[in-house]
């Protein structure tokens, strides 16, 4: 009797170990079957967060104004991510306030609440998040505001409440060591918690950001620079004769209002603008006694005059333009020349004169004959336009002569003035 009951007892221990080995061995096998599949999916994440990164890079450098950089990574963001509502914050030049400067997915009226909001950086006492995160340079990563509560101030809490926030990232935007602004992003009750994949996404977008930005600013400041250094030289020739003065500034003026009538390129008018403030530059090598001279000219004199527009190309052609503004010289050397062969200094006739020398040369001739000179009086608005269609398809081009009148008859609100008229 003992014999078969050993038997069994056996058996059956042999069959709940293998049970166990058995359980065990696929409680592993599960265990690493999702163990796997998590590490894939944090793979794709990871590759889609990598690609999407690549892209705002890309993309942003293609931008060279801060504005533009900010809206092109708000409208990727509004397309390609899974958060309600995004927002980029930047301090003014005093470092003293964050202010709104792009977002999406905000109401009107919770959009204007955004942008009327100091941020202040001043207050030492602010214990909002996007202050500290700007001050300690250190991304917030939460899912229930609740939990944070205690640490707001109660301007914050406020804040908090009427943004309808519930689980939010926050980060810095940060270049060269320095903070200069705040990425978030937020949820709204029953969306999907936000996680750390999701924290070092926008870390590294805020990265791409704070270069991205900061070159544009130096761009920026650089721009202000050249402008300045332009307009000092624009000044320096009006300085001289009192008389003259504010002529670069009005025959840039009328050359631009030509150039938004013919509808050239941004970049072409931007060069234009250079060039008109500087057409006259190469006056600086004609003596007072024969620029500010009250009678007629001498023939001579009239020859040395002439050779202003020479010394300007050369003078231009010493400084380093680059890109479109290589024209300048040209352009501003060429402002006398006459559709019909008579103006100097080479005598150009037709498509041999640039177009922008063509419109500076119609902004000239208008701003000249309508300013006091030492040897003459202004002439009447009336007489002048006449005198203007009178040298259109003789010494100014004809096109370029009905866009400035189209564009002065907007402007001033004159009558409808023909060519032919």
């Amino acid at each position: 009797i003992m014999l078969p009951f050993t038997a069994v007892a056996t058996f059956l221990l042999s069959y709940c170990a293998e049970s166990i080995q058995n359980s065990e061995l696929i409680s592993t096998l599960s265990n690493l079957r999702n163990s796997t599949e998590s590490l894939v999916d944090q793979i794709n994440i990871n590759y889609n967060n990598s690609l999407l990164t690549n892209e705002i890079g890309l993309a942003v450098t293609q931008k060279t104004n801060t504005d533009e950089i900010l809206s092109k990574v708000i409208e990727i963001f509004e397309n390609r991510l899974d958060y309600d509502r995004g927002i980029v914050l930047l301090a003014d030049e005093d470092r003293t306030v964050l202010n709104y400067r792009a977002g999406y997915g905000y109401s009107d009226e919770l959009l204007a609440l955004v942008k009327n909001i100091n941020f202040r950086l001043d207050n030492l006492e602010s214990r909002g998040v996007f202050v500290v995160s700007f001050r300690q340079q250190k991304p917030f990563l939460v899912n229930n505001i609740d939990d944070i509560e205690e640490d707001l101030s109660p301007r914050s809490r406020e804040f908090a409440r009427l943004t309808g926030a519930e689980s939010f990232i926050c980060c810095p935007i940060i270049c060269d060591g320095e903070s200069i602004g705040i990425l978030a992003v937020d949820n709204i009750v029953g969306k999907r918690p936000l996680v750390q994949s999701d924290m070092s996404l926008l870390m590294g977008i805020a990265s791409i950001l704070g270069v991205s930005i900061r070159n544009a600013q130096l761009l920026k400041s650089k721009e202000r620079q050249f402008r300045s250094i332009l307009q000092v030289m624009a000044d320096t020739i009006d300085a001289r004769d009192p008389m003259t003065s504010g002529h670069s500034e009005k025959v840039t003026e009328y050359a631009l209002g030509i150039c938004e009538e013919l509808g050239v390129s941004s970049e072409y008018r931007q060069m234009i603008q250079v060039a008109a403030l500087l057409h006259d530059y190469g006056k600086i090598g004609v003596p007072d006694a024969i620029l500010k001279k009250p009678g007629k000219l001498t023939p001579q004199e009239y020859k040395t005059v002439q050779k202003h527009v020479v010394h300007s190309q050369k003078i231009l052609e010493q400084i380093n333009f680059e890109g479109i503004f290589s024209e300048v010289p040209r352009v501003a050397g060429a402002h006398h020349e006459k559709v019909d062969g008579s103006g100097y200094p080479l005598g150009f006739k037709g498509d041999q004169i640039p177009l922008g020398a063509k419109i500076i040369a119609v902004a000239d001739f208008f701003e000249a004959i309508t300013s006091k000179r030492h040897y003459r009086n202004p002439m009447y608005t009336d007489q002048a336009l006449k005198r203007l269609r009178e040298k259109s398809r003789v010494h100014f081009d004809e096109r370029v002569v009905g866009a400035f009148l189209a564009y002065y008859r907007r402007r001033h609100g004159a009558k409808k003035i023909s060519i032919a008229s």
